[in-house]
């Protein structure tokens, strides 16, 4: 299953206050993570973290999904030299503004594969809000659609971006200027509230609107971000001029693994307790999702030739620290425990944190469950204990797992329902009476949350 991205930026009532310096830290950490994934579908997906030095200065580790060695050390130059632009560029002027911040200049350009997508997406989004207008109220209607259709001339959103670096950068900086005006306009509002309103009804006609703010957010998150790299050398200027920057690599994709169980529901269920109750009820679940062929969605999931689990890029980082050190408080810059993401934290690398000794902090997760996820290696330096300390956080992670599994089952079938009384379940409540033929049941459970589920219990039980 194809996950979709949910990233989205920071809102102010989100960023932390100018008190909070550990709060500002953590947001410099992510933000600064942010201008580092540069490219759509979770490959480039980075995370940082700042240990200290004993001459006084610091050490950034950072780690991506799927960075190849080339991709890593054109990162770690690009991470440098941003550091050192933040240091010594003036603040940006409030005359010459966003053309002339060299900051923003290469951010724009290390993210011009991703910039170039939004690019695309958003002329389509805005397109499609122009043609569904009649979903707003008529007294509104024709001020947003004439706004969108001056935003789209104005950005020129139908006009292809060059593939020259300078000229890339400043149409990107006339993009960002224009949606600008557009967010701070009357229009804008109306399209964000719309937006808010399209999210809560869970129409699909009215999608555009949400998709299109989610852009146009996206977009202004480069600015947030240097933003936040300015703030961070003012209260800490020792990140800034005295640093290094290290690479770690990312993990091998393993090969699919091999199964010698059955990769039935059923047979999944029947290893996942013992307790038979809880089994006979999941049992009965899972039975009811067969009307949707959950057994066939399971194989063709586990014999997708794309799956190949990896180790995300913050738990290649903590494992890495753990390996090379350990984890205790002094090591870090200003004894903070930190490891943050340019995306929130997958359920999975949340339960890892949330579960393991060290205690580091995250970013908070968005709830996603990607299935090619995995534990790090153990090596042979570290012997039996380090085989050890890997099989108790997989038990603690997989019963997690567990838990959420049967939780979501539980919350689905009826207080009333007696789990040994086949006949007085049969009459009073049947599972397919909550099903819809898109696989989704009428109170908004995804058939795909429970596959995902039990997919990650095959692959913790290999």
């Amino acid at each position: 299953m194809a996950a979709q991205e949910t990233a989205v930026p920071a809102t102010p009532n989100d960023l932390p206050s100018t008190q909070d310096t550990a709060g500002l830290f953590r947001s410099f950490v992510y933000k600064l993570a942010h201008v580092c994934d540069n490219t759509s579908g979770g490959t480039t997906m980075t995370a940082f973290t700042i240990l200290r030095t004993v001459s006084g200065g610091v050490r950034y580790f950072f780690a991506s999904n799927q960075r190849l060695p080339g991709e890593l050390d054109a990162t770690q130059e690009y991470v440098v030299r941003l550091l050192r632009l933040v240091n010594d560029s003036p603040p940006r002027s409030k005359i010459t503004g966003l053309a002339e911040d060299e900051v923003l200049k290469a951010v724009l350009l290390f993210n011009q594969k991703r910039l170039t997508g939004y690019f695309r997406r958003l002329g389509f989004q805005a397109r499609d809000c122009s043609d569904n207008a009649s979903a707003l109220e008529s007294n509104n209607e024709e001020l947003v659609t004439s706004s969108i259709r001056n935003f789209i001339e104005s950005s020129q959103l139908e006009t292809a971006l060059p593939a020259e670096g300078s000229e890339f950068v400043n149409r990107i900086v006339e993009l960002l200027r224009c949606v600008s005006i557009l967010s701070k306009s009357p229009a804008g509002a109306l399209i964000q509230e719309q937006a808010r309103q399209g999210r809560m009804l869970g129409h699909k006609s009215q999608e555009c609107w949400s998709e299109f703010q989610h852009t146009l957010s996206r977009i202004m998150a480069y600015i947030e971000s240097v933003n936040f790299l300015r703030q961070a050398q003012k209260i800490w200027p020792v990140l800034f001029n005295r640093y290094e920057v290290v690479a770690l690599p990312s993990s091998k994709p393993i090969p699919r693994p091999s199964r010698r169980k059955s990769e039935t529901a059923s047979a999944i269920v029947g290893r996942m307790t013992r307790k038979q109750e809880k089994m006979d009820l999941f049992r009965d679940y899972v039975a009811s999702l067969q009307n949707f062929d959950l057994d066939e969605r399971l194989r063709k999931e586990w014999r997708k030739d794309s799956f190949r689990p990896i180790v995300h890029a913050e738990i290649v980082l903590l494992d890495w620290l753990e390996r090379n050190g350990g984890v205790m408080s002094q090591r870090f810059f200003n004894d903070w425990k930190y490891i943050g993401g340019s995306k929130p934290t997958c359920k999975l690398c949340h339960y890892y944190f949330e579960l393991h000794d060290a205690r580091v902090g995250h970013r908070s997760s968005h709830g996603n469950l990607y299935p090619s996820w995995r534990f790090p290696d153990v090596f042979e330096v570290q012997g039996e204990e380090g085989a050890k300390a890997r099989q108790v956080m997989m038990r603690r992670v997989l019963d997690r797992i567990r838990e959420d599994a049967f939780a979501l089952v539980e919350q689905k079938v009826p207080a009333s329902y007696k789990h040994h009384d086949s006949n007085t379940f049969s009459t009073m409540f049947t599972f397919q009476d909550r099903l819809t033929a898109e696989g989704k049941s009428i109170d908004g459970t995804r058939m795909d949350e429970i596959e995902r589920l039990m997919k990650q219990t095959i692959i913790g039980n290999k």
